[in-house]
């Protein structure tokens, strides 16, 4: 067989294990795009996150279990992040938060698939597991679920925000008095503290929380406002009628104000009453047609 001919057969066959190879590799970058924007479900509902480094104790979050348990349709509990080991994501659930009222028999089990949709500084992540153990807590529950290997990270703003400057108080809530006291009372904890808030929206607001303060004062008030702390709002709005909200701290931070430093904590609301929802809405859809 002339040289010439061979050397042909040769690029050709060469050519054809490139081509393929190169089929090969963008079906593989196709799958990781894939996979990385919708997920192992292909379900398109947020971005994949490999690991979980965007997680960190005292985060505030709500969980979820699986369909099949008999839970009323979107029962969702409210917890925080209590710790990260090398093995394992350790929720603390609170029994008295939530838009269901726990019974016995809805306490989470040893085995339950539940999805944890957990509130971040810039997004909410979600994740689903297996629960590997519980612990019965005064105010709750703890259970220890696997560190994911992934999370999504979803949009977390769903409502728009307006930036307003509006008279508020706020009252901390220890943990476990709403378990005692009952959700009619817990108004009644922790002191009242006169403050602005700075931005509203249907799902939380941004405040600064009393006047130019001494660094012993802020370092105190950010104790008192730590994330994952819950906290009862009254809100300068005649569609409240004084009512009081429920928030949970997402994060609180020093913040410069005219004469001093104060302490500016972000809170998203707990589950409401929809006459409580709408007045929000209300407040916020003014406050847009004002700064137009």
């Amino acid at each position: 067989m002339p040289d010439g001919r061979v050397q042909a057969i040769e690029v050709l066959c060469w050519g054809m294990m490139l081509a393929g190879a190169g089929l090969s590799g963008f079906g593989l970058l196709r799958s990781l795009a894939r996979y990385r924007y919708f997920g192992p479900d292909g379900r398109a509902d947020g971005e994949v996150v490999i690991g979980d480094r965007d997680l960190c104790p005292r985060q505030g979050l709500t969980v979820e279990r699986d369909p099949g348990n008999g839970d009323a349709a979107g029962a969702a509990w409210q917890g925080s992040v209590l710790e990260i080991t090398a093995g394992h994501l350790v929720i603390d659930i609170e029994w008295h938060v939530g838009p269901v009222v726990c019974c016995a028999d809805q306490r989470f089990l040893r085995g339950d698939r539940i999805s944890v949709n957990v509130n971040g500084s810039a997004a909410v992540y979600r994740f689903s597991g297996t629960i590997q153990d519980t612990l019965r807590t005064p105010s709750g529950q703890r259970i220890y679920l696997a560190r994911p290997a992934t999370i999504t990270r979803l949009q977390r703003r769903r409502h728009h925000r307006v930036a307003l400057e509006m008279p508020a108080t706020f009252r901390a809530i220890e943990p476990g008095a709403l378990n005692a006291a009952g959700p009619a009372s817990h108004c009644a904890a922790g002191d009242v503290l006169h403050g602005t808030v700075r931005d509203l929206s249907g799902g939380g607001l941004r405040a600064d929380v009393g006047g130019p303060l001494g660094l012993r004062e802020i370092d105190s008030l950010l104790r008192t406002f730590a994330p994952a702390r819950a906290v009862s709002v009254r809100l300068a709005c005649d569609d409240l009628e004084g009512g009081a909200l429920l928030g949970r701290v997402c994060s609180s931070t020093r913040a410069a104000m005219h004469g001093g430093l104060t302490v500016r904590i972000a809170l998203e609301f707990m589950p409401m009453a929809s006459r409580e929802h709408e007045a929000v809405l209300r407040q916020v859809a003014g406050q847009r047609r004002k700064s137009r």
